[in-house]
This record gives C-alpha cells, sequence and structure tokens, in this order.
C-alpha cells in the first residue's frame, strides 16, 4: 500500500513538474481562416465583435 501511494505521489510530482516547465506564450495577432462562402464584411463582424480588427485582404 505504501508503494503504490510512494507511486502515485511520485507520478503526480512529475506531472506537475512537466506542465509548469511549459513557458506561457502569449500573441497579439492570430490568423483565422473562413470557409468560401463567407466573405470579407463577415470576416470583419467576427473580428470585432471578439475585440480584434481584421487586417487581411
Amino acid at each position: 500500500m505504501v508503494q503504490i501511494l510512494t507511486l502515485t505521489a511520485g507520478i503526480l510530482l512529475v506531472i506537475i513538474n512537466v506542465t509548469q516547465a511549459a513557458p506561457e506564450v502569449f500573441t497579439n495577432s492570430f490568423y483565422v481562416k473562413l470557409n468560401g462562402k463567407h466573405g470579407h464584411q463577415q470576416a470583419n463582424e467576427i473580428a470585432k465583435r471578439n475585440g480584434f480588427e481584421n487586417v487581411g485582404p
């Protein structure tokens, strides 16, 4: 029983260390591709609704 608890605790520590070691990445731009039936106007509306500005063609 002690071995199982020790193994479980060890696995949890490894998982916690691995997830905390990953650096956070922040960006101020995104690429979004809409399917063919959505036009430029709808792309502008979607961007505006989500707090972004469409700078695409």
